[in-house]
């Protein structure tokens, strides 16, 4: 299935909360001394998440069953626009589309060099990521966004996609 045509249906996505295996690959920031090391880093991840969760929704059910205020508000980061629970595209370009998901259980990353040799995550020097919103829950809940183009391959629906150009 081409990008073009997985993002079309997400966009029509009526399915509520679905659970999901994905396939990333993405190139991560690292430091220089990694760099020199390795060279170039790709990142492969796979997940089982969740696509159409209402992030406000499961917060405020977890914050109930932890005895707290159920009072928490999603914040829409400043430059997504969400298309609905499922995707987006950046507000400034629209061709830069991403996919929305939840993500309640560990994923496994694997890192390779740019000979596809597999590299030691502890030997790699990254820079550091953005603070996640405040939930106030004592395990937070993980909803994440990733570009449409690191999407690899899906499986849901009882069916696995692979995502092609």
């Amino acid at each position: 299935m081409t990008r073009n045509e997985f993002f079309n249906f997400l966009t029509n996505w009526n399915k509520g909360a679905q659970p999901v295996s994905m396939v990333t690959e993405t190139l991560p920031k690292v430091k220089k001394e990694t760099k020199n090391m390795f060279g170039k880093i790709a990142k492969h991840t796979y997940y089982s998440a969740f696509f159409g969760t209402n992030y406000e929704a499961a917060v405020n059910r977890r914050l109930q069953k932890e005895g707290k205020d159920a009072d928490f508000q999603t914040e829409t980061p400043l430059w997504l626009e969400k298309i609905n629970n499922v995707c987006g595209h950046h507000k400034n370009d629209p061709t830069k589309r991403y996919v929305i998901y939840s993500e309640p259980k560990k994923h496994k990353e694997i890192y390779f060099d740019i000979a596809l040799n597999i590299v030691d995550k502890n030997k790699i020097a990254f820079y550091s990521t953005g603070k996640p919103q405040k939930q106030g829950l004592n395990n937070p809940i993980k909803y994440r966004t990733v570009k449409l183009e690191n999407i690899k391959t899906v499986s849901m629906l009882g069916k696995k996609y692979i995502l092609i150009d």
